[in-house]
């Protein structure tokens, strides 16, 4: 008769197939169990039974008392030769000196142990703790997959810890120049409004765009000197397209020709030069977050929305958004600009989204970016009254020498030519003596009479043009509010859960792996974490040596997923999960 020898452990923490205690081999599966378990924590019956493990019963030479507490067994099968783990499920009274134990075979204890699990073939597996290269390789996956329990407490938090700007939470616009889009030359002479003088723009070309107009650009400081001056001037202003505020920042000054406008320095955007290409002090990269959310070292996953959430605005409705599972190291946030002819600023990153550090490849690049198009336009005031006169100066030039006193004056002038002088005093004398000398006094007074007529209407319309309201260009202060505050610039704004909720998700991962990717055929090294590593597969598998039904039983377990210890202290106490740290 082949018997079978049982060891019984008492009060122990084997209580579930799905959290047990995994070892490096069978033989060190038995030696830990003989050394753990000593003195009244074990009772062994040697060479005693006529049993076999498909039975699921025995009854054992012991009071029912004395068998309390004793919850977990080891047998040694006297006809395979082979060790079973068991639950004891239940005890029943038989007599005074007999009690059955109800035995369930804890497959996995018996089946599982050493690298068993890794060599399996033809598994898909669901979920599973990943060793730390392997953590590596799937970085990106895990950082954009839906594997991640909602979150609730998001909130802001001083960005300051992601600028390198003063502790500033961004960029601020606080220093301007202003654009003057003009249609005549500003660096000639103007005249007088009885003798005004314009030269017609020429355009150039500025931030590869060629222009039309001249562009102009005059510091803040300036532009009220410049306006005042100018007002007396109003034919040259009314060819002002527009005046635009823009941040200095954006202008390499010093590469730029200057003219002088009446005393005011003007910057003359041309000569194909372009605007500066700036770089944002903004240090958006994996390795700044993780710092920031003080993860550790293989937290990469955690890098990821629904953690931390960090987007550009400009507080006028633009935003550039990153999806924050595709930030790595190297996101540089850059800021260029076209100006003069068109306005317009882009903040992009070229890292962004991009695989591999690689500066001929770049990521999402434009189609990820921010557009700040929305400028100030200053309106200019137009004196109507110099306007209509310089205007209509040589009109009135005109008009006047044609009277007899204009004639005369022109005469008398030792400027004119001496043709024209002898054509006015012809004229005078034509216009005054044509019906002869005895008309000439009635002639006379008729032509004074209706040169004085003339310029009574000509003082009268002057002195209707100094009512006539002065006219402003169209201007507009999108930004006012905005500059008034501080708030005018290029900001950082950043959310993150709170740690208590951060910590739900340590414990999340920490207790049950990371979601495997599709088609993922391999069970990585269950010892890879310090307290316990979660597997859960299915598929067309076998392991050898091992009954059906038993067989069974497993694959039903590893489906819904096991949690092999490593520790059976931290079995015990079923240990916080949130400092189950990857290990290898």
């Amino acid at each position: 008769m082949k018997l079978s020898t049982f060891k019984l452990f008492k009060n122990t923490n084997f209580t579930e197939m799905q959290n047990t205690l995994h070892f490096n081999s069978n033989a060190e599966r038995d030696k830990w169990f003989d050394s753990y378990f000593t003195g009244n924590n074990t009772i062994e019956f040697p060479n005693r039974f006529n049993y076999r493990y498909d039975r699921g019963t025995v009854n054992v030479p012991m009071d029912m008392e004395s068998l309390q507490g004793f919850n977990y067994c080891r047998f040694i099968d006297g006809w395979d030769g082979k060790t079973y783990y068991a639950f004891i499920v239940k005890t029943t009274y038989m007599n005074d000196k007999t009690t059955q134990l109800d035995l369930v075979i804890d497959v996995v204890m018996t089946y599982t142990q050493g690298n068993v699990l890794e060599n399996l073939q033809n598994v898909e597996v669901i979920r599973q703790h990943l060793p730390l290269q392997r953590l590596r390789g799937r970085e990106e996956y895990l950082r954009t997959c839906n594997d991640i329990l909602p979150t609730s407490t998001m909130m802001f938090i001083n960005p300051s810890q992601f600028t390198n700007n003063n502790n500033k939470d961004g960029v601020q616009f606080n220093d301007f120049m202003y654009i003057i889009q003009s249609a005549v030359e500003l660096d000639g002479e103007f005249g007088t409004e009885d003798k005004p003088k314009m030269q017609t723009a020429t355009g150039g070309t500025y931030d590869g765009i060629t222009s039309a107009v001249n562009l102009y650009l005059v510091s803040s400081s300036d532009l009220d000197s410049l306006l005042r001056t100018l007002s007396a001037f109003p034919w040259i202003t009314q060819n002002f397209k527009t005046i635009v505020k823009v941040p200095k920042m954006f202008f390499n000054l010093s590469g730029l020709n200057t003219q002088d406008c009446k005393g005011t320095k003007l910057y003359v955007l041309d000569g194909g030069n372009n605007s500066n290409i700036l770089t944002m002090p903004f240090n958006l990269t994996k390795s700044k977050i993780k710092e920031v959310l003080g993860l550790k070292d293989f937290e990469d996953y955690l890098v990821r929305d629904q953690v931390i959430n960090i987007y550009l605005t400009d507080y006028r409705g633009n935003q550039l958004n990153f999806e924050t599972g595709k930030i790595k190291n190297g996101n540089t946030i850059y800021a260029s600009s076209v100006l003069g002819a068109f306005n317009e600023i882009d903040i992009y990153s070229l890292e962004y989204g991009q695989r591999e550090t690689n500066e001929s490849n770049h990521g999402f690049y434009r189609d990820n970016q921010m557009t700040i198009n929305t400028f100030d336009n200053v309106p200019v005031m137009i004196n109507n009254y110099i306007l209509n006169k310089a205007n209509s100066a040589y009109s009135r030039q005109l008009e006047n020498s044609k009277t007899i006193s204009g004639r005369i004056q022109e005469m008398t002038n030792p400027n004119n030519s001496v043709k024209d002088r002898l054509f006015n005093a012809v004229s005078v004398y034509s216009n005054v003596f044509s019906g002869g000398l005895a008309s000439a006094p009635a002639k006379g007074a008729g032509l004074f009479a209706d040169e004085y007529e003339y310029y009574r209407n000509q003082k009268a319309q002057m002195n209707q043009w100094k009512i006539s309201p002065p006219t402003v260009s169209e201007g507009g202060y999108t930004n006012s509010v905005l500059d008034k505050t501080g708030d005018y610039g290029i900001w950082l704004k950043v959310s993150t859960i709170n740690y208590e909720e951060l910590n739900s998700l340590r414990r999340y991962y920490g207790a049950f792996g990371h979601e495997a990717m599709t088609n993922d055929n391999q069970i990585y090294n269950v010892n890879s974490m310090s307290k316990a590593n979660w597997i859960q597969f299915k598929g067309n598998y076998w392991i050898n040596n091992i009954d059906r039904e038993l067989f069974d039983q497993l694959k039903t377990l590893f489906e819904g997923g096991v949690r092999l210890w490593h520790n059976y202290n931290d079995l015990s106490s079923r240990s916080d999960m949130a400092d189950n740290d990857v290990i290898v």
